[in-house]
């Protein structure tokens, strides 16, 4: 285990600088969030938009580290079963950092922050799963047009949002369910687990399936 620790500490300690750069931009994001925002009528709407550009920004960093790691990873002697669940660890410690601010500032913080670890933990194993594991096997073509999708929906879904009426309503009622500490948690939290479950499936087989000479 130790000898896996350090091995996982190595593949990351050259991506440190970015690792930390993109926890310092979704702290300083959260904090806006906590001390401008919180009280808004549209606040969880504001909430959930921010975690879904706050999610794509940090895909698009960390499939570029994937084209370095994945392959230094096996070099190292790490099999994929273990390469995989470490990189999660790692995942997960960097949400804590992350998400650490909305514990002190929201209304049962500790929970919130909590869950909102859980739920962005999911959207990353679709998003790798889906977009980051096709990029590693498909190389260029796939890394172009995850590219010009992530700018293209960047720039037209706010547009979308704001202009067809009752949407933003819709939304933000939806945000705000998720986001909620209400008597329907255990509707939710079924959700949510269904959701980190079955994206962190497709994450691993799509992981393991790709060929080896893409990934060493």
């Amino acid at each position: 285990m130790i000898r896996d620790v350090k091995a996982i500490i190595c593949l990351k300690k050259k991506n440190m600088f970015w690792n930390v750069a993109i926890a310092i931009i979704g702290i300083v994001a959260m904090i806006f969030l906590m001390l401008y925002l919180w009280d808004d009528e549209r606040a969880n709407l504001y909430t959930g938009l921010y975690m879904a550009s706050f999610m794509a920004l940090c895909m698009c960093v960390k499939v570029c580290f994937m084209a370095v790691e994945i392959p230094r990873g096996l070099s190292f002697g790490m099999t994929r079963v273990k390469l995989f669940a470490w990189n999660r660890v790692w995942d997960f410690i960097e949400l804590v950092i992350i998400f650490l601010p909305v514990a002190f500032w929201a209304e049962n913080g500790v929970y919130l922050s909590f869950k909102l670890m859980v739920i962005f933990f999911g959207f990353n194993m679709w998003l790798e799963g889906i977009a980051g594991n096709s990029i590693l096997k498909l190389g260029r073509v796939a890394w172009w047009t995850y590219y010009v999708l992530f700018f293209a929906l960047f720039m037209t879904v706010p547009k979308i949002i704001f202009s067809i009426l009752g949407f933003e309503e819709v939304l933000n009622l939806f945000f705000d369910r998720i986001l909620s500490n209400g008597a329907d948690q255990l509707q939710i939290w079924i959700g949510i687990i269904a959701f980190v479950v079955t994206g962190t499936w497709i994450n691993w087989m799509t992981f393991r399936k790709i060929e080896v000479r893409f990934v060493s």
